[in-house]
């Protein structure tokens, strides 16, 4: 029996080592002013900004950081979250008693309560993670700098990392009869159960009937059969507390019509889980700056020597039985393979007057690739950001940067990034007093950072 998602937001955490692509607001500066630090950087955090800013504002300093970002996916992170908590709670109060369940069902001796204790599972617990692209990605940094002119050296972790629930719609056969075949498997399921005509003709949980009784008859299943199949199927999960009029719950009752009726594995057999990839990358740089025209215009580039390991593992619900087995799972060698490789960063700033900047960067502009442990390479992408900055006066600093390519997610399915940021800094030689926000423009769900 495999116990799922069993640990989502504790694994989730765990995922500090594990990787991305996005831009992390490194320096309290860049962090103080919602990550504005392509145009806006003066100080020796330039080497990962923009490294240009080093010929405009040549001096001796250093600069260390550690920092940790949080992204969530879905409309309604917390109550997700609330709802996965409530899952694992279920799950594991009543792990030993699934399988009597299983073993009812398969034997044709379960009775309503256990169709719907199944039901609720599947259509109810399971539904949290399949409705929404429930997931969650983690940033961290630990980076120093150290700045001679127009020079720098960098000594720099990055952990990328996702954690993404993968629901499975293959292992949802309610039942698995001896003989085999959808009936068979049909009738043991909801045995001494079933009448006719449950619902009002034309009714919204007749609709739904009808559409799984199509299913049925193209797999095989007598009209007559099907007929009473389904609308016993509706009428159980309504009893199991699924909301029959959610689209994400016909699609779920569709997958369990096709494997029960093909004597698929069933659902005590089903390989929910969690999915963990993710990238830890070491880095040795050194950063030149040039200027093409004296204190209006400069390039910069970064070299690194980069080590990365690279991380994948996947832990269904029946794979562990307590935290710590979650830990030593995640620790596992095997799941994690070192390589190296070489980097380059490219920047531009151009001061036109005193007051203005713009800047412009990209990172890992020749995509360097990593092994991960199942033999496959992941590239990590370019890059891009632009960046302005606007001084009405010495103490005052107004800055905005936007990315300028898309950062796909490898686990969130058709989850993007493309962000952007606004910050200010009014500061004196004593105090400094800095706001800024950040944001998604391809998703509207909320960017935790510290």
């Amino acid at each position: 029996m495999k116990k799922h998602l069993a640990l989502a937001a504790a694994l989730c955490i765990h995922a500090s080592t594990l990787y991305g692509v996005d831009w992390l607001n490194q320096g309290a500066r860049a962090a103080g002013m919602g990550g504005a630090g392509v145009a806006a950087v003066r100080d020796a955090s330039a080497t990962y900004w923009n490294p240009a800013a080093l010929a405009l504002t040549p001096a001796w300093d250093m600069h260390a950081d550690v920092g940790v970002h949080a992204y969530f996916t879905g409309p309604n992170i917390i109550g997700e979250l609330s709802d996965i908590l409530d899952t694992i709670d279920t799950l594991e109060s009543s792990i030993d008693d699934l399988q009597v369940i299983q073993d009812r069902l398969n034997d044709g001796t379960a009775t309503e309560e256990d169709l719907q204790a199944m039901l609720q599972i599947v259509l109810v617990n399971f539904i949290t993670l399949h409705k929404f692209n429930v997931g969650m990605a983690l940033d961290a940094s630990a980076a120093g700098s150290l700045r001679f002119g127009r020079t720098a050296f960098s000594y720099n972790y990055y952990g990328y990392g996702e954690g993404a629930a993968l629901v499975d719609l293959v292992g949802l056969a309610l039942a698995n009869a001896p003989s085999g075949g959808g009936t068979a498997n049909f009738l043991n399921a909801m045995s001494g159960a079933g009448i006719n005509d449950r619902f009002a003709e034309g009714s919204p949980e007749d609709s739904v009937a009808e559409m799984l009784e199509a299913i049925m008859i193209t797999n095989g299943i007598r009209p007559s059969d099907a007929e009473l199949f389904a609308e016993e199927l509706v009428y159980q999960s309504i009893q199991a507390g699924a909301d029959i009029y959610d689209e994400a719950v016909h699609e779920m009752l569709r997958a369990i019509v096709e494997a029960t009726s093909s004597s698929r594995p069933v659902v005590v057999d089903n390989e929910t889980g969690m999915h963990f990839e993710g990238l830890l990358l070491r880095e040795y740089s050194f950063s030149y700056a040039h200027p093409l025209i004296p204190k209006k215009l400069a390039v910069g580039m970064n070299a690194k020597i980069m080590t990365g390991i690279g991380y994948q593992d996947a832990i269904f619900y029946g794979d562990v039985e307590s935290l710590d087995e979650v830990f030593e799972h995640l620790a596992d060698p095997f799941n994690r393979v070192e390589s190296s490789g070489f980097g380059f960063d490219f920047g531009v700033m151009y001061q036109p007057f005193e007051q203005v900047r713009f800047g412009l960067t990209g990172r890992n502009i020749n995509a360097p690739g990593f092994d991960l442990p199942d033999g496959s390479s992941y590239e990590v992408n370019p890059t891009w950001r632009g960046g302005v900055a606007y001084y009405p006066f010495r103490s005052l600093c107004l800055a905005a940067d936007i990315d300028l390519t898309k950062n796909p997610s490898q686990l969130l399915w058709d989850y993007k990034r493309r962000e952007y940021s606004v910050g200010m800094e009014f500061g004196t030689k004593f105090l400094a007093v800095r706001a800024g926000i950040t944001g998604n423009l391809l998703d509207s769900d909320d960017r935790l950072d510290s």
